[in-house]
């Protein structure tokens, strides 16, 4: 079997998730060499734990971007322009990204995959994931999007502390774009790592909402919410959950004030157990999707909560 390149690209903060070596434990039945890209904020200086297996691994600081994803993909792509395949840890502003790359390389773009079964094949969610398609591609030149929470580690990986090389920069010109960034901290584990999320719906109050975003806090749990509250102003962007927001795979999700539309549900399938409350006992999240619910109005629910935590 010719040896084949891969190159995957994640963000930083994925690394210490149980995806990477997931992955590169997969990749290893390939004879492949394989390289990782990480995209960070800021100079990587000391030496990254990671697993065993790598031939290189490099870092980019995307921050010095400010012509948005235009120099960000032309540096990856000419990182990475000598690998068959690229596989993106999905993350919500990595999906433009994947496409740009595409576009570059004139690869063959699959998104969403949630199990690689061979070089050329594998599996997606289709239909807001009340289905499962087996994808299989000729095309050399392959970029997969992989939903990380849907990577998990059967078995030990060996780790070793690595020292990250910086990855040249390939500047833009001429886009007509400049991006002005604003960093969002938070004390909250992020939405794709969180073993609790906290979800607020069209239901919720903004009142409401402080009440909730206490108890998530209490529960040291993630907090999101529908495309509705964000569009609101009362949540931003990045805590979006759905179909084009964050993809989710905690262990237990707590869902206040949501309907269960299929845009959000498509967001929330890798959950393990679902808790619901909703003032509606017809709304398809207590029907369909619940495993736990409470019928109330959240007025008076999520204060009574709060007090026996």
């Amino acid at each position: 079997m010719t040896m084949i390149k891969v190159s995957l690209i994640m963000r930083v903060e994925e690394v210490s998730g149980s995806a990477l070596p997931a992955v590169i434990s997969i990749l290893q039945g390939w004879s492949a060499s394989i390289e990782l890209l990480l995209l960070t904020e800021a100079p990587v200086t000391e030496p990254v734990t990671l697993p065993i297996g790598l031939v290189q691994a490099r870092w980019v600081d995307y921050s010095v971007f400010d012509e948005g994803e235009a120099s960000l993909a032309l540096t990856l792509h000419q990182a990475t322009r000598d690998s068959d395949h690229l596989l993106v840890f999905e993350a919500r502003e990595l999906r433009p990204l994947a496409a740009m790359l595409a576009a570059l390389r004139g690869a063959a773009l699959v998104t969403d995959v949630i199990s690689i079964v061979a070089v050329d094949c594998c599996q997606r969610p289709v239909y807001a994931g009340q289905a499962i398609a087996t994808v299989k591609t000729r095309a050399h030149n392959q970029i997969w999007t992989l939903r990380s929470q849907a990577f998990g580690l059967r078995e030990s990986v060996s780790m070793q502390q690595t020292v990250l090389q910086r990855c040249p920069v390939v500047k833009a010109s001429g886009t007509g774009i400049k991006v002005s960034r604003q960093p969002h901290s938070s004390v909250r584990p992020p939405l794709s790592r969180a073993e609790i999320v906290v979800g607020a719906g069209r239901g919720v109050s903004l009142q409401q909402l402080s009440v909730l975003s206490a108890i998530a806090d209490k529960l040291g749990a993630a907090l999101g919410g529908t495309r509705a509250l964000v569009e609101a102003g009362y949540l931003p962007e990045q805590s979006q959950i759905g179909q084009t927001g964050e993809q989710i795979a905690p262990k237990v999700y707590f869902a206040c004030g949501i309907s269960g539309a299929i845009q959000h549900v498509a967001g929330i399938g890798g959950s393990g157990i679902i808790i619901a409350v909703n003032s509606d006992p017809l709304a398809p999240i207590i029907r369909h999707h619940a495993d736990y619910f409470l019928i109330g109005d959240v007025s008076e629910v999520l204060p009574a909560i709060l007090d026996r935590i």
